[in-house]
């Protein structure tokens, strides 16, 4: 197993965990929910990804792996943090 260094943008304080998150619909930057969570997030930039396709659930959109190529969603990685 090799020696992964934890991502750490800001120098984090010791007890403050991160996590890495690929963000789509309504938590994207500009978007009606991201306030709820931009106090611990970091975002690290914008792709688009292949092989996935985004459907609405009633009211809520949700992501199906499809391994298609011409299938593909817009995600924003942000890496969030949670003191203990």
């Amino acid at each position: 197993m090799e020696n992964l260094t934890p991502y750490n943008p800001g120098g984090q304080p010791f007890g403050v965990r991160q996590w890495c998150f690929a963000l789509y619909g309504s938590l994207r930057t500009g978007m009606h929910n991201r306030h709820l969570f931009d106090h611990a997030m970091e975002t690290l930039h914008t792709e688009r990804i292949s092989g996935f396709a985004m459907y609405a659930l009633e009211q809520y959109p949700y992501v199906v792996y499809t391994g298609r190529l011409e299938d593909c969603i817009v995600v924003e990685w942000v890496v969030m943090t949670d003191p203990l």
